[in-house]
């Protein structure tokens, strides 16, 4: 928000240069710094009211894990502590300090389990969330929520193939489809400062105008059908690699070893056992660089659903 607001500013103040006149120009810059002033401060008692409340959030996170743990150990489903939950079990026990949710990883085939379990036997305290079951929900995997805001992310892991020529194509579709998709539900992904914010905004607004006027055939149920096609697309395949879909990261750092996948192993993580890859540091070192184990603090932003 205050990144779009400098925006503008930049904009008036381009225009106020324009008109040459420089009493405009000076009252615009007092004004802007005033209004900076107030905006970082309202951003800044934001930020200590959400600190406060993240501690109770990461609790009710991880009581949610510990249901899915119970359900998937009842029905024999396979799932991995995967991503930023991974890192923070090898870490430090234990969520990431300033994280707000936990990443688990499912095989395709059990991940179309769990899917089918958790809305019905997941205790009514938390919501499933699924645009399979709601086309306006704004994820391509299910999260289990708690008050609307996320929990728990369920991310499918598909085998992926062995060509980088058919990765690159599947890629890209499944890019296009995504955003599309976000389109269709008016739906403005976050995007961190300095990660081509108006670049991103202008791209959703051009697909958002395009769906507009094809919106008979272009609706959420045909894109989400579209990715989901492209999770079964080498499930047939016999190959050296599977992927984590719908991850934030570069397609290479999401690619899993068949061999993390076939075999598990356990971890630690706030104080329970939890299953994970056979070698979680080897899949840190590449997902994240070789120096996993250095903490680098990023922002966190809880969405409400």
């Amino acid at each position: 928000m205050l990144y779009a607001y400098i925006d503008d500013f930049i904009k008036l103040l381009a225009c106020v240069k324009e008109s040459g006149t420089e009493k405009a120009e000076r009252f615009v810059m007092s004004a802007f710094k005033y209004s900076l002033q107030r905006q970082f401060i309202k951003s800044r008692r934001k930020s200590i009211v959400e600190e406060s409340k993240l501690n109770q959030h990461q609790q009710m996170a991880v009581e949610a894990l510990r249901e899915i743990k119970r359900i998937c150990e009842k029905h024999q489903i396979r799932y991995y502590l995967i991503a930023g939950s991974l890192l923070g079990a090898v870490r430090n026990g234990g969520m990431i300090p300033w994280d707000d949710d936990i990443d688990l990883g499912f095989l395709y085939e059990d991940w179309l389990k769990i899917k089918k379990i958790l809305p019905t036997e997941l205790n009514p305290k938390f919501e499933y969330a699924d645009s399979d079951i709601d086309p306006s929900f704004p994820r391509m995997y299910p999260k289990v929520l708690f008050q609307e805001e996320g929990c728990v992310d369920l991310f499918p892991i598909v085998k992926w193939t062995n060509s980088r020529f058919k990765s690159s194509l599947c890629t890209a579709r499944m890019k296009a489809a995504r955003e599309a998709f976000n389109a269709t539900i008016g739906y403005l992904p976050v995007v961190p400062a300095g990660f081509g914010r108006i670049k991103m905004t202008a791209r959703h607004y051009i697909l958002k105008a395009f769906v507009k006027i094809f919106n008979s055939v272009l609706t959420p149920d045909f894109f989400i059908g579209r990715c989901r096609k492209i999770e079964r697309t080498f499930q047939n395949e016999r190959s050296d690699w599977y992927l984590t879909m719908y991850g934030f990261h570069p397609v290479e750092n999401e690619m899993l070893r068949r061999e993390w996948i076939e075999t598990q192993s356990t971890i630690m993580f706030e104080g329970e056992e939890y299953t994970c890859f056979s070698d979680p540091k080897a899949f840190l070192a590449h997902m994240y660089g070789d120096d996993f184990m250095i903490p680098k603090q990023t922002h966190q932003h809880t969405e409400r659903f």
